[in-house]
């Protein structure tokens, strides 16, 4: 009875070649079961090489697409800190970009000047509006600089530096702004 056994066994695990292509495999639990099964059955009736090779015969199936089903969140209540809005943050926002700090800059900072990069269609205006409701400062000039966009060649590689408009605000005496608040 132990030769039919690992004649069975012989055939019913034929090799088998897995590529990177293949599609997933998901083992089903019933056919794992039924692998057990078999596998108990000839444990009893055949010699310890025959159920080794039995156990680790497993039946695979194909994956079966997965529903998503989408279930709502417990709404959870988040306290939100009152921030102080300036008045013409909206205006600062739309007008100015980041503020320019460079060694020139650093150095207009003790004669009251500060240097900030705004948006190509800001005006003078704008800007004076921006910086005085975003930073609560009293500003008394406003100088624009305008940077036409350059060529510029690598190699064989034509292209252009980026179009740049910058704005030196001098502030009232007394004034100032706090650029770098974590230093």
């Amino acid at each position: 009875m132990a030769k039919t056994v690992k004649k069975v066994v012989k055939k019913a695990a034929p090799k088998k070649v897995v590529t990177k292509a293949a599609p997933k495999k998901v083992v089903k639990k019933a056919a794992v079961k039924a692998a057990v099964k078999e596998a108990v059955v000839a444990k009893k009736a055949a010699p310890k090489k025959a159920v080794k090779k039995v156990a680790a015969k497993k039946v695979v199936a194909k994956a079966a697409p997965k529903k998503v089903v989408k279930k709502a969140a417990p709404k959870k209540v988040v306290k939100k800190a009152t921030v102080s809005v300036a008045e013409n943050a909206d205006i600062a926002y739309r007008v100015l970009v980041e503020p320019w700090i460079t060694e020139k800059s650093h150095a207009g900072l003790s004669e009251n000047k500060y240097v900030f990069r705004i948006t190509k269609d800001a005006t003078k205006q704008q800007v004076k509006k921006a910086i005085e409701g975003f930073y609560k400062v009293k500003v008394e000039k406003v100088a624009v600089l305008n940077f036409i966009p350059k060529k510029r060649v690598y190699g064989r590689f034509e292209g252009t530096k980026a179009a740049l408009k910058k704005a030196i605000v001098t502030l009232k005496e007394g004034d100032k702004i706090e650029l770098f608040q974590g230093a």
